[in-house]
């Protein structure tokens, strides 16, 4: 995926976004243009770039815009 072609990363956020999770929430992690929030049942949610695998396996070289549920560890 070309990720300087994303309308995810077209343009910078100026005001925040809503997001809805399962459940609350525990952890968040946040890179340049990725992040990562881990509920209170272990699961990982992430988007954003994953151009180098930083959403984990599976998920390199593609864009998500909206959070992925993955399983933590």
């Amino acid at each position: 995926a070309n990720v300087s072609s994303s309308p995810f990363f077209a343009s910078p956020q100026l005001s925040p976004v809503s997001l809805q999770f399962p459940r609350p929430l525990q952890e968040l992690a946040c890179g340049v243009k990725f992040a990562l929030v881990r509920d209170t049942l272990g699961f990982l949610h992430g988007w954003g770039s994953s151009r180098q695998g930083q959403l984990g396996p599976g998920m390199e070289g593609t864009t998500v815009e909206t959070p992925v549920q993955r399983e933590g560890e």
